[in-house]
């Protein structure tokens, strides 16, 4: 498992993830396009990019992978 996160342009404050959490980040990005983008030539077919945050930012990036035409699979239950 790896973790990928973009910065919001509107908070400066320094990120403080607990340890558990802070050994799987990998990367920390200004864009999400920019941060997707490089996750997307990261992985590999059988992998899950899981989009969270904001619905504008989960549009977006929807948006986003819809114009490069790759395959967005909304998953509505978990459990």
């Amino acid at each position: 498992s790896s973790l990928y996160l973009t910065q919001t342009p509107v908070r400066s404050a320094d990120l403080h993830l607990p340890s558990p959490i802070s050994s799987l980040l990998q990367g920390v990005f200004q864009s999400s396009t920019g941060g997707l983008q490089y996750i997307l030539t990261q992985a590999q077919p059988q992998d899950l990019i899981l989009i969270t945050g904001s619905l504008y930012l989960a549009g977006y990036l929807k948006k986003y992978l819809q114009d490069l035409n790759i395959r967005w699979e909304e998953t509505q239950n978990l459990t």
